[in-house]
């Protein structure tokens, strides 16, 4: 890869190259490529094959997409390396970085290293090298519980799976309770298709929902599994201390989601059962 030329750049400008190196960091680069290596892995594979490239005198700046890194320039090539091998993927909002604007705009060369997956707004001098390649993937893309509308102390799971892969694939779904609680299916994803289902909670124990897919050759994991939590079903334990009032007792009699027990003030004493 050639960046400058850097013995023309030192001798016209008294100044040494410099060369920006931005790591797409985006979460999608965790997927594994037909070598078995993922795409992070020979994004940063490409990084140290630009820094090997530069002369001694080429300083690099290393930055990444998700803003946790960022280095000054530095002709340090153990430092530099020592950068990129720190860096990773991290789920969060793709921005490319600020690149200082000089007068000169062939002075700093910048090269972007992606698997294009990300919206990045990319500098129309920036070179762009892909280390894309289509992954197969069946993948979370919806999962939250949500009370039915007909039965107040009722729940169901709504869950979408969507396979980005160009086959179709038999995928293992697995949802999982706090109580040991287990919904398991074998579903057909064709390519390009989602698959979306409302799954009934109504044996499940409060607490949190654990939602698992799993299918053969998968290349990207981060997407396998989604939480969610199911909030406790029962009825709030209520005590109500009165002398007499009907139309309070009737109307929390007429609650679904109220148990309900009636003392006089005389016959109340202290209670820890209710809620």
């Amino acid at each position: 890869v050639l960046l400058v030329k850097p013995a023309v750049t030192v001798v016209l400008t008294g100044r040494s190259p410099r060369a920006v190196i931005v790591l797409d960091t985006s979460a999608t680069m965790q997927a594994r490529m037909s070598d078995g290596n993922t795409r992070w892995q020979h994004a940063v594979d490409a990084a140290n094959a630009i820094v090997g490239a530069g002369t001694g005198s080429t300083q690099f700046r290393i930055a990444d997409t998700s803003g946790q890194f960022d280095s000054p320039f530095t002709d340090n090539r153990t430092e530099i390396r020592r950068i990129i091998e720190h860096m990773h993927p991290v789920v969060a909002p793709a921005r490319f970085p600020e690149i200082e604007k000089t007068g000169n705009d062939n002075a700093t060369r910048v090269t972007f290293i992606t698997d294009g997956v990300s919206r990045a707004s990319v500098p129309s001098n920036a070179a762009v090298i892909s280390i894309f390649e289509n992954a197969p993937n069946a993948g979370i893309t919806a999962f939250e519980v949500r009370s039915m509308p007909t039965a107040p102390l009722a729940y169901e799971a709504f869950l979408e799976i969507y396979n980005s892969g160009k086959e179709g694939r038999s995928v293992e779904v697995t949802v999982s309770g706090a109580g040991q609680q287990r919904i398991a299916k074998t579903v057909r994803i064709e390519a390009g298709q989602s698959y979306k289902e409302a799954l009934d909670l109504s044996k499940f124990d409060g607490g949190g929902i654990r939602a698992a897919v799993r299918s053969e050759g998968d290349a990207f994991s981060p997407d396998d599994i989604a939480y969610a939590y199911l909030p406790v079903k029962r009825k709030a334990r209520t005590l109500l201390v009165t002398n007499g009032n009907k139309f309070l007792e009737n109307a929390l009699k007429l609650d679904r989601l109220v148990d309900l027990s009636v003392v006089t003030p005389s016959n109340y004493g202290e209670v820890r059962e209710f809620d």
